[in-house]
């Protein structure tokens, strides 16, 4: 009996713990919003794809954006059944973000059993994997009453705009930047094919424009200051793709678009944005780029140097690195001068960090509770302090350190281009000869971060980048 009560007073002391905690952490320390960072932080052209551990890091490299994939703003899991929210998830991933000084591109799935059960069919349970996002419900249509759909998107982006309206509680970075839905098939016989996940399944061929185009009139409507994404284009603008998205922009998709928003990878030199740009001069379309997925990922082709040789697999570990971290700097330099104006860097296995042995409880379970429970509780399940990091960390570090928020990008030549940064040129070189104008006292500074002051005539160029300022 003893034993009883001692254990009612245990779970009575758990309880008001946990009580004061959730109250402290969503009314205590109140919060004002902070538009003078939000803007500079708008300045920046970087970002990452779902950062988990490497959120830790963010600050350090000098990141400020994130794109959670699939994130939490999920019909269905905010209007849990019509016309009653609950903003808690949302909220408290917000807040996680705001923690460490990051803003949100977001993205919005309309999808909400109870809507959708009214018009569609229920997708098989198989289907159902993890690689198919089962979070975002089982129906995955245009929403069957599209002013429900209205009523919900207008309180969710009132709710995260910063107007001072029915915002929520200690908001410090307002959401500027919606996306409706990601890697849209038009088709919808490929919509409903199983070898990808089904983001979205199309019962028409352009009802997705149907979707666009009221999302964007009522996000405008809440927040006339809001840019609205159509959901990310994956792969290159040529063949049926090209064709497809075509008539999707010719028919209306461009007006109810503020950026056009792509998916690529490592692989080709110019990250399909040769193809991009001749898509968007054939169909007239005026739109700024953004890269929100640029992937590289240990088992595909694109694990190389610019020149598409192999790396060596016999060479130091270090070396092969090193390696690839060069042809990331390079990829989105070049990407950076074809006129992005945003990426999203996902890390896919290739991490920035290494944090195998950061974790208290080894595997996925130790993944996903221990980073949750350091930032939530400040339990140390997880230690950041034992990430490995690795080379592409320090490259990163040092690209945004020099060039992020630049005015202006040049090519001068192969392998050599000259980056305007607060008035002032940095140029990011590998391979041939210095630029004619680079002439004097100059500072060197590889991508590890190493600096170093040397004559120009000193100067001998490799395969790997270094970026050059003129003393």
């Amino acid at each position: 009996m003893m034993k009883t009560y001692k254990l009612l007073i245990l779970m009575i002391i758990g309880i008001i713990f946990v009580g004061i905690f959730l109250f402290g952490n969503f009314y205590g320390n109140r919060q004002k919003l902070d538009l003078e960072n939000f803007k500079e932080f708008d300045k920046s052209y970087f970002g990452f794809l779902s950062p988990t551990e490497d959120l830790y890091f963010m600050e350090d490299i000098g990141i400020h954006w994130a794109r959670p994939h699939p994130g939490p703003f999920i019909w269905g899991d905010i209007e849990r059944i019509n016309n009653f929210y609950y903003w808690w998830n949302v909220d408290s991933f917000v807040k996680k973000m705001q923690k460490h000084n990051v803003a949100l591109l977001v993205t919005i799935w309309p999808y909400a059993d109870w809507d959708q059960k009214n018009c569609h069919k229920r997708m098989d349970p198989s289907y159902f994997v993890e690689f198919n996002f089962p979070m975002l419900g089982r129906y995955r249509g245009k929403p069957c009453d599209m002013e429900e759909y209205k009523e919900f998107l207008q309180k969710l982006v009132e709710r995260y705009d910063g107007d001072g309206v029915d915002d929520m509680p200690n908001l410090k970075y307002p959401i500027k930047y919606w996306e409706i839905i990601n890697e849209v098939n038009l088709s919808p016989e490929k919509s409903k094919a199983r070898e990808h996940p089904a983001f979205y399944v199309s019962e028409t061929d352009m009802d997705y424009l149907e979707v666009l185009k009221t999302s964007y009139i009522t996000i405008k409507k809440a927040d006339p200051e809001a840019k609205v994404l159509v959901g990310g284009i994956a792969g290159e603008f040529l063949g049926e793709g090209e064709i497809v998205w075509g008539e999707f922009m010719d028919i209306g998709g461009k007006e109810y678009t503020d950026i056009l928003n792509i998916h690529t990878n490592m692989n080709p030199k110019d990250l399909h944005l040769k193809s991009t740009e001749e898509f968007m001069v054939q169909h007239n379309i005026d739109l700024p780029i953004w890269i929100t997925e640029l992937v590289i990922r240990e088992e595909d082709e694109h694990q190389r140097n610019t020149f598409g040789k192999e790396i060596d697999e016999a060479k130091d570990k270090n070396i092969r690195m090193e390696e690839e971290a060069a042809y990331m700097v390079k990829m989105i330099v070049q990407a950076l001068n074809a006129g992005t104006k945003r990426f999203f860097y996902g890390l896919g296995k290739n991490s920035l960090v290494q944090c195998e042995d950061a974790y208290i409880i080894k595997g996925k379970l130790g993944w996903r509770l221990g980073w949750f429970l350091l930032d939530t509780f400040s339990l140390k399940l997880f230690n950041p302090e034992k990430c490995r990091i690795t080379p592409s960390y320090y490259a990163l570090k040092t690209m945004v350190g020099k060039v992020d928020k630049f005015s202006s990008v040049e090519r001068l030549g192969e392998g050599q281009y000259k980056f305007l940064v607060n008035g002032k040129p940095v140029y990011v070189v590998w391979g041939g000869n210095l630029p004619k104008e680079i002439k004097g006292r100059i500072k060197v500074t590889d991508i590890l971060g190493r600096e170093k002051i040397v004559k120009d005539s000193n100067i001998r160029l490799s395969n790997l980048p270094v970026f050059i300022e003129i003393e």
